[in-house]
């Protein structure tokens, strides 16, 4: 406001009394301080180009999400089909190197697990059910992880197989 109780020249819609007009007119006052029609138009034209953006990134979220998951699943069947080429799998004191063999095959669907943990909530299911995904795949991780680190531990303390050293490795640190 001036001292003499005119209006302010950048909120008036016409002359400011210089000749020129002022600063903010009707259309930005409908659209925007810089907008006119054709910044309407390219404002319209990258919106457009943002959702086609967004629904291509969606697209793609969803090729890299049943990637990793088939890549977790691939690497699962490899390791499993190795342990069983090794002399397969038991729990029995006296076959260490066949209680070993569930320690990679643990490992690998804890990580395979973790992916899904991880990876849950980016698929398009509701939240409760993503959440309960979430929930039991870490612990099916963690549960798979244990056994696995027991797996070694009772392989290597096998009195009837022969005593193997624990934590010597820097694999094992």
């Amino acid at each position: 406001m001036t001292g003499s109780g005119e209006s302010s020249p950048l909120l008036s819609n016409g002359d400011n009394g210089t000749g020129t007009q002022a600063t903010v007119g009707a259309d930005a006052m409908e659209g925007g301080l810089f907008h006119n029609g054709k910044d309407a138009a390219t404002a319209e034209s990258a919106e457009d180009d943002v959702q086609r953006f967004t629904a291509r990134l969606k697209q793609l979220q969803v090729v890299a999400i049943s990637l990793a998951h088939l890549i977790a699943l691939v690497t699962m069947v490899l390791v499993v089909h190795w342990a069983h080429l090794m002399g397969g799998f038991s729990w029995k004191t006296g076959e260490a190197t066949r209680v070993f063999n569930w320690h990679p095959v643990l490992m690998i669907t804890a990580f395979a697990f973790m992916t899904v943990a991880t990876l849950v909530f980016r698929l398009p299911m509701d939240r409760p059910l993503r959440k309960s995904l979430h929930i039991v795949s870490w612990m099916v991780t963690t549960l798979c992880a244990v056994i696995g680190i027991l797996a070694v531990f009772k392989s290597h303390t096998d009195r009837v197989s022969g005593l193997f050293p624990n934590m010597w490795s820097m694999h094992s640190w």
